[in-house]
């Protein structure tokens, strides 16, 4: 799917207003030097109206580096944020916000309370990993490779291949999540 973005900016008040939205549920990010906010709000219907507000709060910056087992950096990783586990704060907004590594496989998560998140880290050619970002320190996120399936689409009658079949696997363990 293709994202849609809206960007924006607060008047004077604080207030913000987006006017073109689609239904549906949107994360809705604000950031300057000091802090930063995230509320989850649904659009119920299109035409119809949603309220949110924004408490800004300190950042906590998450840093940290993704490796391969040989321990090279891995460029373009995606780090998506699950949850905290001891944090009293309402997470979903936070679920699921990503950022990726650079070229040197070093990546930086702006938008984390002060508490450890658990993570998952996806990139291309090796298998997903589950890690903690930890409240202080700099982890490094070691990938390994993944394993393959094959497999083969056969018409039921005579078992002829079909060819522009979509396949879709579905993980059935979170460590495959």
């Amino acid at each position: 799917p293709i994202p849609y973005f809206w960007e924006g900016t607060t008047d004077g008040q604080g207030d913000f207003i987006f006017r073109t939205l689609p239904a549906g549920t949107f994360v809705v990010s604000a950031t300057n030097k000091e802090g930063h906010g995230l509320a989850l709000v649904t659009v119920i219907e299109q035409g119809s109206f949603a309220e949110t507000e924004l408490v800004l709060e300190k950042n906590v910056a998450r840093q940290g580096t993704v490796q391969d087992a040989a321990g090279l950096p891995v460029e373009g990783a995606r780090i998506v944020s699950l949850y905290a586990p001891d944090w009293t704060g309402d997470a979903r907004p936070y679920r699921f916000v990503s950022v990726e590594s650079d070229k040197t496989g070093a990546f930086f998560h702006p938008f984390l309370s002060a508490d450890p998140w658990e993570v998952l880290v996806i990139a291309s050619g090796y298998a997903p990993a589950r890690a903690t970002l930890p409240a202080e320190g700099t982890p490094v996120i070691r990938l390994k490779t993944g394993e393959t399936m094959r497999g083969r689409v056969l018409r039921a009658e005579k078992k002829r291949p079909l060819n522009n079949i979509r396949v879709v696997i579905t993980a059935q363990d979170e460590a495959a999540e």
